[in-house]
């Protein structure tokens, strides 16, 4: 990340040149609801934590941005084009999860096409309040785990002078660059651009599919050097020392960025990202973050034609 005073400057009639073209090309804007109430990143929330940047992003590219409490509603409406769920660290009860479920299973939606999901998620921890966010049962329903009581730790080499001359060191950490993206829609115009992550879980097809009706394929995954950690009690003791465990932990490279789609193209597209911060205002100014965001929504909405890094 560029940390949080990282502000390049902008031109900012290309920007609203850009927004009226791609408006007078979409006369038909799709409508986006952010779901809260579980501790999800908020889009009117102007820290580094928060995803006004995204917003203001999405709104050039002539979609629609709502919040949307689900608790009061009871129900996803009917115009909802996309449902964003950004870091629930509190968990989303069963009831909220059935009305997930039966929005996904639309036939009739006001937007005239399918319905669409993007998860962004990050790791449980003993330490952090962070739970499960009750979404890994409802995601094995179209072939995707998610592993969120795993972290994927990656090692870094560089050279160090020493009394002993340039020895190279090796240190663990959790962030992790991105240098190579898998081909997909998702990864568009990507290359050259690394995305940056800062906390990972694990998200990968299920070893055995349950609904041969989606196709679940993996876009993102980390280095050949890191792995994803099982044992996060032990992790996050100062006693101890991360080592990979073969017979346990996740092996390299650990896949942590999933796409579904229905093989005839009639059902819902949804992403699973293990990760929600690379989206945050601190990361979503890297290029290759900004990029990535994008087209994960622009992917799910199905609006294939508008991929690509935006114009900066």
């Amino acid at each position: 990340g560029q940390g949080d005073d990282y502000n390049p400057k902008k031109f900012k009639g290309e920007d609203a040149f850009t927004s009226a073209i791609q408006t007078i090309l979409d006369d038909n804007p799709s409508k986006v609801y952010f779901l809260r109430g579980h501790g999800e990143r908020r889009t009117g929330e102007y820290r580094p934590t928060g995803f006004s940047e995204l917003q203001g992003v999405l709104k050039k590219a002539n979609l629609e941005t709502e919040d949307l409490d689900l608790f009061d509603k009871g129900v996803i409406p009917n115009d909802c084009s996309l449902l964003i769920i950004a870091g629930p660290g509190a968990g989303i009860p069963e009831q909220e999860i059935r009305a997930i479920r039966s929005y996904l299973q639309s036939k009739d939606l006001k937007a005239g096409q399918p319905p669409a999901l993007l998860v962004m998620l990050e790791p449980t921890s003993p330490q952090s309040k962070s739970r499960p966010s009750g979404l890994r049962k409802l995601l094995a329903e179209y072939n995707v785990d998610v592993i969120e009581a795993t972290r994927l730790i990656d090692i870094t080499k560089s050279l160090q002078l020493t009394s002993q001359g340039l020895q190279v060191k090796e240190r663990l950490g959790f962030r992790v660059a991105v240098e190579e993206h898998i081909k997909h829609p998702v990864t568009t115009d990507l290359s050259g651009f690394p995305t940056h992550f800062t906390s990972i879980a694990c998200v990968r097809p299920l070893e055995q599919e349950k609904n041969p009706e989606f196709e679940a394929k993996v876009f993102l995954q980390g280095t050949e050097s890191g792995w994803g950690e099982m044992n996060l009690r032990s992790l996050y003791s100062r006693r101890s020392t991360a080592n990979y465990d073969e017979e346990t932990d996740i092996k390299p490279p650990v896949p942590f960025g999933v796409a579904v789609e229905s093989k005839n193209e009639k059902g819902p597209r949804i992403v699973v990202i293990g990760d929600v911060d690379f989206a945050t205002n601190q990361l979503v100014q890297e290029r290759g973050n900004l990029g990535l965001a994008i087209n994960s929504v622009l992917w799910s909405v199905r609006k294939n034609n508008r991929l690509g890094l935006p114009p900066v």
